[in-house]
């Protein structure tokens, strides 16, 4: 199997940057580097888009976990990457694990791992080969804070238009001076 193509959630960038303090270009990193991957369960909707769990070492040096799912195309969604850890002792005593379950959302996928550790499952999990062949590193992301009642304007101007709010406000943005104030400030656009 291949993978050429990462795709973000919104939603995931920002848990892991805040929750785990880790980067999407620590992940990028990860996964352009010959991660050891596991399959970890079958996708419950389509059975082609199971989730794997990539194993590797940021560029600086620390080791994290890679949640994805496997899309047709050569894509993976990249769910939720922590940095690994040792098993509790609590965790190591417990006769009984949880089993893996039958995942119904991406959020189930991403509390269940935030909550349990795959070295519980290796019984049932096996070792995929994948071959990674990721485009450009990723643009940083940027992030402003909106006041509340901006946002939610925002949201739902966005929402009316069937777009995400970071793209009309981008939308916005290049139709604006603001454009043109950046390019004569010779900001590379």
């Amino acid at each position: 199997m291949v993978i050429r193509d990462l795709i973000w959630l919104e939603d995931v960038i920002d848990k892991l940057e805040q929750k785990h303090n880790v980067l999407q270009a620590e992940v990028t990193f990860v996964m352009n580097h010959r991660p050891y991957i596991r399959f970890i369960s079958k996708g419950r909707r389509n059975k082609k888009e199971s989730v794997y769990a990539a194993y590797g070492r940021a560029e600086e040096g620390r080791y994290l976990t890679v949640f994805f799912i496997y899309k047709q195309g050569n894509r993976a969604v990249s769910l939720a990457r922590a940095t690994w850890t040792t098993r509790s002792a609590s965790s190591m005593a417990r006769k009984v694990r949880d089993p893996i379950p039958e995942f119904e959302t991406l959020e189930d996928i991403v509390d269940f791992w935030d909550t349990h550790s795959t070295a519980d499952y290796d019984d049932v999990t096996h070792e995929v080969d994948f071959q990674i062949q990721l485009n450009a590193r990723p643009k940083p992301k940027r992030t402003i804070t909106l006041l509340p009642e901006l946002s939610e304007k925002l949201q739902a101007s966005a929402s009316q238009q069937g777009v995400s709010m970071e793209t009309l406000v981008n939308a916005w943005l290049t139709q604006t001076k603001v454009w043109a104030i950046l390019k004569e400030e010779g900001v590379a656009l």
